[in-house]
């Protein structure tokens, strides 16, 4: 051995008998620099899908994700996405900018790219928590300086929900009234969580919707509840896990309906401001956003068991539900029947937008056989108008 091998070999050694002394040691993830030659490398223990290295797999672990989209790092030999440890070098020293997570966390399938496909081993992991001793909880402590104040609202239509339909909550990200904060000033990513009363509606059908249709941005996204995960884990009836985020900007500058959630009731729920017999409530404590600098915002909520209603995106107003009306099957392919109500004249669907798509006068009949024409797949509201007021329920066509 030569007498710098023997030097670099000793200098090797004291590294790591001071690094596994040191505090740096455990914030740096359980890691060991090892120093050869002129260049350094640090190994990690990593788990696929626990991005930001705090021993548990959620939908916080999405941001880190947006946070590091596009680039690239050291593979792994072991790029199975299972859930056990797996070692990880670094070589680059790319690290969060706020709480110091290394990169190589974040490259879950560790294919060097950090991109979308790190979101499959959150997804098959979701819940799983590491056995060995916690590391420190991610969470970024710098504020981001900004003046407004972003809030998480859910909006419900105003019908009275029937026995086995389904209505929807839109949950929105919506900024100060008619504001486009700059590119500097937006949000990079969001997660929340969300719970709601489990008597009267089939939970097992429940579905979180994410907005995938947003013309102005390519928004991830990760959601989780009791029907989507893995049977052995656990998210527990009742609750909704959501999370979205840019890839590597700040892609929220103005509001937008995050997702939906589609609730099919099993009894009849009449929700009215006063009675306030269903809610959803955002839980606070699961809030996060952040910018693409990893600092987060401070949020605002309603109260909780607040429900707005509103035809925030038909633009649809002044609009009755009443008993007598009722569709079947719902979903459906594109004929159904209709139960119709007293003097009933014409039948109108709309698109979520409000545009007309179809329309047909109704002969005074009570019950009528509808086939429709060859439509998109989606949600639309029927509007049955008579003399006297107009009828809406919600159609959700499939193909």
């Amino acid at each position: 051995m030569s007498t710098l091998q023997a030097i670099m070999t000793k200098r090797s050694s004291i590294i790591k008998k001071h690094l596994m002394k040191s505090p740096i040691f455990f914030l740096l993830g359980w890691s060991l620099v090892i120093v050869s030659g002129l260049s350094a490398q640090t190994e990690y223990k990593v788990y696929p899908g626990d991005t930001n290295n705090d021993g548990i797999v959620n939908v916080r672990d999405l941001l880190p994700i947006g946070l590091a989209f596009g680039r690239e790092v050291n593979a792994r030999a072991d790029m199975d996405i299972d859930w056990t440890a797996k070692l990880a070098i670094d070589s680059l020293g790319l690290f969060l900018p706020n709480t110091l997570v290394n990169y190589v966390h974040i490259n879950s399938n560790g294919d060097r790219l950090i991109n979308a496909a790190d979101m499959d081993a959150i997804r098959l992991n979701y819940d799983s928590t590491i056995t060995d001793e916690l590391p420190p909880a991610w969470a970024p402590e710098m504020i981001a300086p900004v003046s407004y104040c972003p809030e998480l609202k859910i909006y419900f239509d105003r019908d009275t929900a029937f026995l086995q339909d389904t209505f929807f909550a839109e949950i929105w990200l919506e900024f100060p009234v008619g504001q486009e904060v700059a590119p500097a000033d937006g949000i990079l990513g969001l997660s929340f969580a969300f719970r709601y009363p489990l008597d009267n509606i089939d939970d097992q059908a429940t579905e979180i919707i994410p907005n995938t249709e947003d013309p102005t941005a390519e928004i991830l996204y990760v959601t989780a509840n009791a029907q989507t995960v893995a049977l052995e884990k656990v998210v527990p009836p009742g609750r909704g896990d959501v999370a979205a985020a840019g890839r590597g900007f700040n892609v929220f500058l103005q509001s937008l309906l995050i997702c939906k959630v589609g609730i099919v009731v099993e009894d009849m729920i009449f929700r009215s401001p006063a009675d306030r017999p269903f809610w959803i409530d955002i839980l606070p404590e699961s809030v996060l956003m952040i910018n693409d600098r990893e600092e987060r915002f401070e949020f605002c909520l309603p109260p909780p068991d607040t429900i707005i209603l509103s035809d925030r995106i038909s633009g649809i107003k002044d609009i009755d539900a009443n008993a007598s009306l009722r569709l079947w099957p719902n979903p459906s392919t594109g004929s159904f029947e209709l139960s119709l109500p007293a003097k009933a004249e014409r039948i109108s669907l709309l698109d979520p937008t409000g545009q007309l798509c179809w329309q047909q006068d109704i002969p005074a009949l009570k019950q009528l056989s509808v086939h429709l024409p060859d439509l998109p797949a989606g949600s639309y509201f029927l509007l049955i108008e008579s003399r006297e007021k107009t009828y809406r329920k919600r159609l959700i066509l499939i193909r």
